[in-house]
Order: structure tokens, then sequence, then C-alpha cells
């Protein structure tokens, strides 16, 4: 018996994840015929403020996890020229996509 990955065993999670999506829109639309729109507009309103405090959150963490990613391509080792400009790449992106959040 083999334990090696197969096609089919990386695509079943993502088949059941496409499908747990499908059902959930179902459901918000069923929800929605039935008269709790608003309802569901305000549940809508407290996740998207609750994304945006994630983001908050989480933006030092991505930038020290794309340190560390740059910090490893560098090493003799582990690291090729391309492999450091594409990092160099991610964490300028990075930088800029801060600083217009940073602006509005």
């Amino acid at each position: 018996m083999s334990t090696a990955p197969t096609l089919v065993g990386f695509l079943w999670p993502l088949l059941l994840m496409f499908c747990l999506g499908l059902a959930l829109w179902g459901l918000g639309q069923w929800l929605r015929r039935r008269g709790h729109g608003a309802a569901l507009d305000k549940i809508d309103v407290r996740v998207t403020k609750a994304q945006r405090a994630a983001v908050k959150v989480l933006g030092p963490l991505g930038r020290l996890l794309t340190g560390f990613g740059r910090a490893m391509s560098r090493a003799p080792l582990f690291g090729s020229r391309r492999q450091q400009e594409m990092w160099d790449d991610l964490d300028q992106a990075a930088r800029e996509r801060s600083d217009r959040r940073n602006q509005q």
C-alpha cells in the first residue's frame, strides 16, 4: 500500500470545500427568501468588521513570515538568486499595500 499523495487525495478536500461553500450559499439564499435578509445583513456587517480587525492584527505576522522566508532564501544551502528576488518583490508589494491602507 502506497502512502504517497495522489491527485484524488489532493482534489478531495477541494471538492468538499466547494460543496460546503455551495451549501452555505444555498442556505443564505433560502434564509433571504424566508424573510431573514435584515438579520443576515447585520451578521455581514459584524463579520466584515472582524475581517478588517484581523487584517490589522495579522498584517505584522505576514511581514514576519515574509522576512523569515527571505532570510531562508538568502542562506547558501536553501536559496537562489531568483528566490531572493521573489521574496524582495513580495516584501515590497506588502509594504506598498500597507502604505496605501495607512493613507486611507
